[in-house]
């Protein structure tokens, strides 16, 4: 799979989830390394991790959104460019006044907070203009001496947010 650059989305002037899939998608998994097979297993148990989070009675107002497609434009985009992004998962509560969004990786790493912060958050921003939104990283492993552009703070549990820099909630799910 190539290397894609990162491209922040500054400026957003139409944003909205979407049904469609963009074909870069379209990569067989086959094609996968074996580092990218293990985080997608991972992925899938921490969204395990999270739907019951979600459904327990202490936490009822709240809707979880699993890896939802997000379409997208911005000011500095070409005319008719369409973008795509997709948040690992995103906590909305009933009133869409607070919202949680999460970005799950293996290993801790700076690509979580350029997600979060650059992509993911000034596009909700855009969809949801009156909204709180907290961002958090969930990972497995966490290496204290990787570079990461923000402060952050450790999280006992991922929906109890109330700083407004970024959260670290470290993962380890039980083997069966």
């Amino acid at each position: 799979m190539p290397k894609r650059t990162f491209l922040p989305a500054s400026g957003v002037c139409f944003a909205k989830f979407s049904e469609i899939k963009p074909k870069f998608t379209e990569t067989p998994s086959s094609s996968f390394t074996r580092a990218q097979k293990e985080g997608l297993r991972y992925e899938k148990k921490a969204h395990e991790y999270l739907k019951g989070l979600v459904s327990s009675e202490i936490i009822r107002e709240l809707k979880l959104i699993l890896s939802p497609w997000i379409m997208f434009t911005t000011n500095f985009d070409p005319k008719g460019r369409i973008r795509f992004c997709q948040p690992d998962a995103i906590v909305l509560s009933k009133d869409e006044r607070r919202i949680i969004l999460f970005e799950i990786k293996y290993q801790h790493t700076n690509e979580a907070f350029k997600q979060l912060r650059l992509l993911y958050e000034p596009v909700l921003k855009f969809m949801y203009p009156l909204a709180e939104i907290f961002c958090v990283e969930i990972c497995r492993w966490f290496d204290p001496h990787s570079f990461f552009e923000e402060h952050y703070h450790f999280l006992e549990h991922p929906l109890f947010i109330d700083k407004k820099s970024l959260g670290v909630h470290i993962f380890h799910p039980r083997k069966k």
